[in-house]
């Protein structure tokens, strides 16, 4: 661990794999900070400022993200996580953490939640993946066949630019989800990034209804924070997934795009962290 000027840079083997990180040492209440996709720890720098006074904040790169240095056969398991969750406590002499995850790292949030609920304070997810997974796409992630098309994708971009296009003119895909796909495949350094993060998380599809064994026995509030003009993550993902947990999950819906960290919303975020 090395520090400089207040951060420091953290790392966690994980199998062959070393997740890295930035450490905002505050409060005594630790949270373990998720970005999404394309983004790094450095994402929460500006909120980590924000909540200091209160809050000691660890953000991790995700595997092909930031400093992370991820082999390409391992994978993110529930029992990584799991194992991942006792060192952090550990390590910072903690009982439980908080969760804030963004986007993808929602996903992978709502995977910690599966794995070790008894671990958590709460949780606070910004427009998060996760909250509905179509069948087909876990288990294709899971198969060969998925693995094939994540490397193949990799090498020959040019072929699924093609198929993408070809599904948004016959509305397969949705216009935000065109433009954000198109985008990502067009840029190489970002193609990589798609390859090595689909083939570490793609055991972790955790499904709604394997939450209702977790929330009877472990009741770890949730608030879900999600922007109405969301191409991405639509609020509907959002209202449903809290109408089946009633009791744990608060939505809060802004007038906002899916890019949700941003300075206007650091005083929700501070709310749904110190009053959960």
């Amino acid at each position: 661990m090395t520090s400089s000027s207040g951060i420091q840079t953290v790392s966690f083997p994980v199998g062959k794999s070393v997740l890295c990180g930035r450490l905002w040492s505050g409060g005594k209440q630790l949270i373990l900070a998720l970005h999404g996709y394309s983004n790094s720890s450095s994402l929460f720098a500006e909120l980590a400022a924000y909540l200091r006074p209160q809050f000691t904040i660890l953000a991790l790169d995700l595997p092909g993200h930031g400093h992370t240095r991820w082999q390409e056969d391992d994978a993110l398991t529930y029992e990584a996580l799991r194992n991942l969750v006792e060192t952090i406590c550990r390590d910072y002499n903690v009982e439980k953490i908080s969760l804030l995850g963004f986007s993808l790292g929602g996903r992978v949030a709502l995977s910690i939640l599966k794995a070790i609920p008894e671990r958590l304070h709460s949780m606070t997810l910004l427009a998060p993946d996760g909250l509905k997974t179509h069948p087909a796409l876990s288990y294709t992630n899971n198969s060969w066949l998925g693995r094939f098309i994540l490397r193949d994708v990799h090498q020959k971009p040019a072929r699924y630019q093609r198929l993408l296009q070809l599904m948004h003119r016959r509305r397969v895909v949705t216009e935000g989800v065109y433009q954000f796909l198109h985008y990502h495949l067009n840029q190489t350094a970002l193609n990589s990034t798609f390859k090595i993060s689909g083939l570490a998380l793609r055991k972790l599809y955790p499904k709604p209804y394997q939450f209702r064994k977790v929330f009877a026995r472990y009741p770890v509030p949730v608030h879900l924070i999600l922007g109405i003009d969301d191409p991405v993550i639509p609020v509907r993902h959002g209202t449903a997934f809290a109408a089946q947990f009633p009791q744990q999950v608060q939505m809060h819906t802004l007038r906002k795009g899916h890019r949700l960290l941003t300075d206007d919303v650091f005083p929700l975020i501070l709310q749904t962290l110190s009053k959960p």
